[in-house]
């Protein structure tokens, strides 16, 4: 039988990035904790119907989609996947999508960067489907402030969070009224923010975790390899993951999640991955929208054009296999290593080419 820290109540795996998904186990204390803090956060907000879009088996959507709204009283309305627009493991239908925003008209939704992608569009072309809403949660990833500023000015109510397992989920989050757009938002009452001599932040929350699942968690604060800032409003800036961060060939570092990010603007880019460490060039892996190969180009290069020499788009890599189940964590982000290993002699040829 697996060995659980005393006190655990759930078992929710990590999205497995670099190496294989941890069971983390949390306690009911933790849990109940995180839910009751952030349904005093939302409160004002009088929100009455959520539609859940992630899978449940995602601990970010159990708090948000379950948990808060049994706090607050608030209906959820959970469907089928298909009828939220997910076809299979790595496609997305966007009509079926604003079909089921249309028919439920709920007030919130929790969505990852490349569903706030897919709910700009609807919005566009479809804004009666998206009215009733009064709050979108953002994370489960880095999302492109000029994307993010987008989808704002147009009235989405769209407010970027960040969180992680370990911590019981979410740990800050920008909110109607005290918001800044770049960052992640200010930490929740009660969570205490310390940046290492790296930048990597750690987190003590009351819903830090027991421990994982046959191991422990180290003591202490938790270490979260993220790479980040605090502004000096207390607003928390995400600038990449520690273990993600590139070293070119010419001793340059550079964070890939800033520029995959910025890639999401682009019309006709379904999905951009960048590979540069020990290379002279890098090379970016690019999943185009479907017979649209010739226009993601044209809107990369215009982008690259924008970046630093250092992190320049030097060669494009058209391929789907980045958006293939095998290549992607459960909420869309790359798992760089199983790319790398199904791509990297192909990868390297694009980086000598001249």
């Amino acid at each position: 039988m697996p060995e659980l820290p005393s006190g655990t109540a759930k078992i929710t795996y990590t999205s497995g990035t670099t190496g294989e998904p941890k069971g983390v186990c949390l306690s009911q204390a933790g849990l109940s904790w995180s839910a009751e803090t952030l349904a005093r956060q939302m409160h004002s907000l009088q929100l009455k119907r959520h539609l859940v879009t992630l899978p449940l088996c995602t601990l970010l959507e159990n708090l948000c989609g379950i948990y808060i709204p049994l706090c607050l009283g608030v209906e959820t309305v959970i469907l089928p996947p298909i009828m939220i627009g997910f076809e299979g493991s790595s496609q997305f239908n966007p009509v079926r999508f604003s079909e089921a925003l249309a028919a439920w008209q709920p007030h919130s939704l929790v969505l990852v960067p490349e569903l706030i992608r897919v709910l700009y569009q609807v919005h566009q072309h479809q804004p009666a489907s998206t009215s009733s809403l009064r709050f979108v949660a953002a994370g489960g990833g880095k999302i492109s402030p000029v994307l993010l500023a987008l989808a704002q000015q147009q009235g989405l109510p769209v407010y970027e969070g960040y969180g992680l397992s370990e911590c019981g989920s979410v740990v800050t989050l920008n909110l109607p009224g005290e918001e800044k757009t770049g960052s992640v938002g200010k930490p929740l009452p009660g969570i205490r923010l310390v940046l290492d001599s790296e930048g990597q932040l750690e987190v003590q929350s009351p819903a830090n975790a027991l421990g994982y699942l046959n191991g422990a968690l180290p003591d202490g604060d938790v270490q979260t390899g993220d790479i980040a800032r605090l502004d000096d409003e207390g607003f928390l800036h995400i600038t990449g993951r520690r273990k993600n961060v590139q070293i070119t060939a010419f001793g340059r570092n550079f964070s890939p999640e800033w520029i995959e990010a910025e890639a999401m603007i682009c019309p006709a880019v379904r999905r951009l991955v960048i590979f540069g460490e020990g290379m002279a060039s890098n090379v970016a892996l690019v999943d185009a929208m479907p017979g649209m190969e010739q226009a993601a180009r044209e809107q990369l290069n215009s982008l690259s054009q924008r970046l630093p020499d250092y992190a320049r788009l030097h060669h494009l890599f058209f391929t789907a296999v980045i958006s293939s189940p095998e290549a992607l964590t459960p909420n869309g982000r790359p798992r760089r290593d199983a790319i790398w290993t199904l791509l990297h002699q192909q990868i390297l040829r694009y980086s000598e080419a001249s």
